[in-house]
């Protein structure tokens, strides 16, 4: 049987939140992602697929018409995945909506894609995680590929001297770059909000995010972020960009120590883009992480058509692929 749930009636799924298909999940997560309506299939008290769509807060598409986003997708088969997979389209359909992406939790600042392709290692923090059956489900139910992603993975580099060239052509040209400093934190996270709202504005699906709950996104994860490999670039007292990175913590889990770093953001503002800072600040972090005693570097989640795209050495290896899907309604 297929339901409908609203914020106003969400907390029914109460009496399914022990089951597996609810990991991770709650009412108030639903609520606070701003999501329309939650959707799922029940049989026998069993909830077999559920997801949830977005339309009133949702990124535009390319053209700049409406679309809707299905996120908070779970299945254990695929006629249950199909079920709620064609009801969100009625729904969004129904709202206006020309085109439905997913998977998306609404926007693009919270939990998107499908894992596609994996060399099998184990996932890395932050990272995407889904059954391997999942986008073949999204495809049965009319989904096609609409914009590709990847991590790679390398070796840490042992000689910087290229970093050195870098950074001095970009101190003759009156830029600098240095770490965050912790103690100023929440300061610090304005400077990169003011960035992140420029630099990303033009990215496929962008979609604007209130300064306050940008802050909270990186204070989830305070007691993992080390000033060192976090870098802000300045214009002699402008913020022009940085790069955003983190230890793998979840190496601790299969390994009992950690020795890679996740790459996850470099950001700089347009003007900027021409002159290799992107290259100097990621090679600066790099340099930081080795000095900490890191051996590898997972550049993580890169849109395969970003510019920082280009950042990336041609010799690091794909550890995942990542598929962003769309149907036109």
């Amino acid at each position: 049987m297929l339901k409908v749930l609203t914020k106003d009636n969400i907390n029914e799924i109460q009496k399914y939140i022990d089951q597996k298909i609810y990991s991770n999940f709650s009412a108030e997560g639903f609520i606070g992602s701003q999501a329309d309506f939650h959707i799922i299939y029940e049989s026998n008290e069993t909830i077999l697929a559920r997801c949830s769509v977005w339309f009133t807060h949702a990124p535009k598409g390319e053209d700049n018409s409406k679309i809707g986003t299905i996120g908070h997708f779970e299945a254990l088969n695929q006629d249950a995945a199909q079920a709620v997979l064609e009801k969100s389209c009625q729904v969004l359909l129904q709202n206006g909506c020309t085109s439905a992406v997913g998977p998306m939790d609404g926007n693009t600042w919270r939990r998107y894609r499908f894992v596609t392709y994996s060399d099998g290692s184990a996932p890395f923090l932050l990272e995407p995680q889904n059954p391997a059956e999942y986008p073949a489900w999204f495809k049965e139910s009319g989904f096609e590929e609409t914009s590709q992603y990847f991590s790679k993975r390398s070796e840490l580099p042992k000689s910087f001297e290229e970093c050195d060239k870098l950074i001095s052509d970009l101190e003759n040209q009156n830029i600098t770059i240095r770490n965050i400093d912790m103690s100023k934190l929440d300061s610090e996270l304005d400077i990169i909000y003011d960035i992140s709202a420029i630099a990303f504005s033009n990215n496929l699906y962008y979609t604007e995010l209130d300064k306050e709950n940008f802050k909270k996104q990186y204070y989830a994860y305070k007691d993992y972020l080390v000033s060192e490999l976090i870098l802000l670039a300045f214009n002699d007292d402008k913020p022009i960009g940085f790069v955003f990175l983190i230890p793998d913590y979840n190496e601790m889990k299969t390994k009992g120590k950690v020795e890679t770093i996740i790459a996850k953001t470099i950001a700089v503002l347009p003007e900027y883009r021409r002159i290799k800072l992107g290259s100097a600040m990621l090679k600066e972090a790099y340099r930081n992480s080795v000095d900490l005693g890191f051996k590898d570097v997972i550049v993580a989640l890169v849109y395969d058509e970003n510019v920082s795209a280009n950042l990336i050495d041609k010799e690091f290896d794909y550890n995942r692929k990542y598929t962003l899907y769309i149907k036109n309604l």
